[in-house]
């Protein structure tokens, strides 16, 4: 079987700490995975088995993963995007590079469910001084620009809202706490 695994889908920049301790733009690549694809497997599996957090979203898009990989005919398998410092040979990504991963599924009337989104944990700018920065500000961005013309749609933690509002998605409603969060993307202008 021929696969076509880790679809380039565009380029985008974070900042990149450089060795004055300033920061400067590096490119970065906005890849899907392919859900029939050994190799995506196994990249997926070696970021499971590295990125270890308290929530684990990780582990849920790979449990993901592999029910869609073994049930090839099952319905609506989500799309699983990679962001990597990687700029080619796409077809055997490097778990190394990754920034951070998001998965996605499609809703109704054009709505696209972002369900899971994690930063790989060496970057979490938790203090500010991470070595690389906006790194889920660039997946949503890229989201944002592959799903022209939709909704995107999430359910956020509690302690995720401050960062999706400041990337432009509103309250959907105020009975969950302010959780439902949504993003017209038909208004997106990445400048």
């Amino acid at each position: 079987m021929i696969n076509f695994t880790g679809n380039f889908i565009n380029n985008s920049t974070v900042l990149k700490r450089t060795s004055s301790e300033n920061y400067s733009k590096e490119k970065v690549a906005f890849v899907e995975l392919d859900i029939r694809s050994d190799e995506d497997q196994e990249f997926i599996h070696t970021i499971n088995d590295t990125w270890r957090t308290p929530r684990d979203f990780v582990k849920a898009m790979c449990d993901n993963f592999d029910y869609y990989h073994n049930n090839p005919d099952a319905p609506r398998p989500p799309q699983i995007f990679v962001l990597t410092e990687q700029q080619d040979f796409f077809e055997k990504l490097d778990p190394q590079k990754a920034l951070g991963l998001t998965q996605v599924g499609m809703g109704l009337a054009k709505n696209v469910e972002i369900e899971l989104l994690q930063t790989n944990p060496k970057y979490l700018n938790i203090d500010g001084k991470s070595d690389i920065r906006y790194i889920g500000t660039t997946i949503l961005d890229s989201l944002k620009e592959f799903f022209g013309g939709c909704i995107l749609t999430l359910y956020a933690i509690e302690d995720a809202i401050p960062f999706y509002k400041k990337n432009h998605f509103k309250e959907r409603n105020h009975h969950d706490k302010g959780r439902n969060l949504v993003y017209d993307t038909k208004s997106f202008d990445l400048y």
